[in-house]
Parts: structure tokens; C-alpha cells; sequence
């Protein structure tokens, strides 16, 4: 797991060490913990789980 310098809000610790949650912001209930990457979203990076990325892949998303 790759740990970021900030520290998320949807982060929690199991076995003394921090384990991220998702942050999907289309799905702010969404907890899951298996990031599979991240994307940045008005200027924050945001981890993303396997769940939520299919689901925003889907999507008819303009990146830049």
C-alpha cells in the first residue's frame, strides 16, 4: 500500500498501521480499502478502490 504525505479523512488504523480508505467523490459512503489507484480531482489525490474504478470507468469523464 502506498501511503500519502497528508493524511485522509477516510483513513484508519489496523495492525498499528495506516490503512487507506476510498475516496471516491461521486460515492462519498464508499469505505473499501482496496485501493487500486489514485486520481487527482480538483487538486486533491484521492485513493480509489477496485469497486468505484469500475464504476467510474463507465463514466463518460472529461480528464485533462
Amino acid at each position: 500500500m502506498i501511503k500519502t504525505e497528508s493524511s485522509h479523512k477516510n483513513s484508519r488504523k489496523r495492525n498499528g498501521e495506516l490503512e487507506e480508505r476510498c475516496e471516491n467523490p461521486w460515492n462519498k459512503r464508499c469505505g473499501n480499502s482496496d485501493i487500486i489507484l489514485y486520481i487527482y480531482y480538483k487538486g486533491r489525490r484521492l485513493p480509489i478502490c477496485r469497486s468505484c474504478w469500475a464504476e467510474i470507468s463507465q463514466k463518460d469523464i472529461e480528464w485533462s
